[in-house]
């Protein structure tokens, strides 16, 4: 059995929640895109493809075939989620597949360095492969929220 941990309860559940409000509101595929998080995307790849449901939020059976969920990673040791497994590297930010680009409708950025170079080339991914309307959520420092207020045009929630 697959253990879960339980450092992003309170964040999976919103996440989670948000995934099922946002997919219901259409028929169209729902695209996730997990950059540099890849233990996050391992924990809500569990719920959305294995269990099918989460404790405190009743099932996503009827919403999984328009959820998408991919993992932008360096550590190739996660190829073993064969075609949800994109190899990324931060200091090639746009070096991916063009059928990514605005493509996500959520994405979700814990970026690995807290440098400004590392900050800015994360945005251009997120940039480059979000739509025009995505969900975003960063996981970083606050001192590198000028950053994405600037480049991404956010402001910082709690």
């Amino acid at each position: 059995m697959l253990k879960i941990c339980l450092t992003y309860s309170p964040l999976i559940y919103l996440i989670l929640n948000n995934i099922k409000r946002e997919s219901s509101s259409s028929n169209e595929k729902f695209n996730i895109g997990c950059i540099s998080c890849p233990t996050l995307f391992k924990t809500l790849n569990y719920y959305l493809k294995e269990a099918k449901s989460h404790p405190n939020i009743s099932s996503f059976e009827n919403h999984i075939e328009r959820i998408n969920i991919k993992l932008f990673e360096f550590d190739k040791r996660f190829e073993i989620y064969g075609n949800d497994f994109v190899f990324y590297d931060y200091k090639k930010p746009l070096d991916f597949d063009e059928s990514f680009n605005e493509s996500f409708d959520m994405l979700i950025s814990d970026p690995p360095f807290f440098t400004e170079e590392c900050q800015i080339k994360m945005g251009m991914t997120i940039k480059k492969i979000g739509k025009s309307k995505h969900k975003l959520i960063i996981c970083t420092g606050m001192e590198f929220e000028c950053y994405f207020t600037i480049f991404l045009y956010i402001k910082l929630t709690s």
